[in-house]
């Protein structure tokens, strides 16, 4: 088993993306994390859709844990938040 080694100057996390990181090195797939997070797995984008509005996804989430220098867990490595 690896473990994750979490850079120091990185931003944190916040509690989803802690949480999809656990979820992602227990082996879950980007549908199974929705379903337990009850999040939408991903979000398609429309001219119709709200200015402003943040896109709650799993894989937007995905998308801000690599944008702060994390990289996501393979299944069967360990994460500690």
């Amino acid at each position: 088993m690896k473990s994750i080694a979490i850079p120091q100057k990185s931003r944190s996390l916040e509690p989803n993306e802690r949480m999809i990181m656990k979820l992602l090195s227990d082996g879950k797939s980007l549908k199974e994390i929705a379903k337990i997070m009850k999040l939408p797995a991903r979000v398609c984008k429309s001219a119709d859709m709200a200015k402003g509005t943040e896109d709650i996804s799993v894989e937007a989430c995905c998308c801000r844990i690599r944008e702060k220098g994390y990289q996501l867990p393979k299944p069967g490595d360990h994460y500690e938040p």
